[in-house]
C-alpha cells in the first residue's frame, strides 16, 4: 500500500514537473479515468492468476495512472489561497481515519462482510449522483455525494480490512494492497 501511494505521488510530481504528462492528463482525462479503471480491472485479474511480477507490474501501473489522474485535480486545489492546508488536512485526515478503521478491526476481530451488498449497492448509488452531478450541477448535492462517499469508503476500509484478516490465505498481497489503495485514495 505505501509503495502504491508513493509512486501514486511520484506520477503526481511527474506531471506537474512534465509538460507532456500534464498537458495529457488537463487534456484527456476521460482517457486516462478508463486507461486507470483498465488497470485497476488488470491489476485484479493479475493478483488472482498471473505470476507475481504481472500482478505487481499491474498494480504499479494502476497506482501510476491513479496519480496522474488526480493531479489536475490536486493541482487546482493546490491554486487556492489555502490549497496546500486544503491538500494537507484531507491526507491527514484520510490517514487518520484508514489507520483507526483498520486498527479497530484488527483489535476486535470482528467481521464485516455483513456489510457487502450495502457497501455494493452504496457505490453503485454514489456513481449514479456522481453521474447525476455532472448533468445537473448542485453546490449542496455535490456535498452530499462527498459525505457519502466518504461514509462508504470508511466501510470499505473495514469491509477489506476483515476481508484480509478472515482470509488471509486466499488474498493474494497484491490484490490485498489494490483493495487497500482504492480505499484510501477514494476516501482521499
Amino acid at each position: 500500500l505505501l509503495l502504491g501511494l508513493l509512486i501514486s505521488i511520484g506520477a503526481v510530481y511527474l506531471t506537474f514537473s512534465n509538460a507532456l504528462f500534464f498537458s495529457f492528463a488537463v487534456g484527456h482525462p476521460w482517457i486516462l479515468f478508463f486507461g486507470w479503471i483498465g488497470t485497476i480491472f488488470w491489476a485484479n485479474s493479475a493478483g488472482h492468476s498471473s505470476s507475481g511480477t504481472m500482478a505487481l507490474t499491474s498494480f504499479y501501473a494502476s497506482t501510476f495512472l491513479g496519480g496522474m489522474f488526480m493531479a489536475p485535480v490536486i493541482l487546482r486545489v493546490a491554486s487556492f489561497d489555502n490549497g496546500f492546508t486544503i491538500i494537507t488536512l484531507a491526507l491527514t485526515t484520510t490517514t487518520v481515519t484508514f489507520l483507526g478503521l483498520t486498527a479497530y478491526v484488527f483489535v476486535s476481530r470482528r467481521n464485516f462482510s455483513f456489510m457487502r451488498g450495502f457497501l455494493i449497492t452504496g457505490l453503485l448509488a454514489v456513481i449514479g449522483a456522481s453521474l447525476l452531478n455532472l448533468l445537473f450541477p448542485s453546490g449542496a448535492f455535490s456535498f452530499g455525494i462527498s459525505l457519502a462517499a466518504a461514509l462508504l469508503f470508511s466501510g470499505f476500509i473495514l469491509y477489506d480490512t476483515s476481508q484480509v484478516l478472515q482470509r488471509a490465505a486466499s488474498i493474494p498481497p497484491t490484490l490485498a494492497a489494490l483493495r487497500f489503495y482504492l480505499d484510501f485514495i477514494n476516501l482521499f
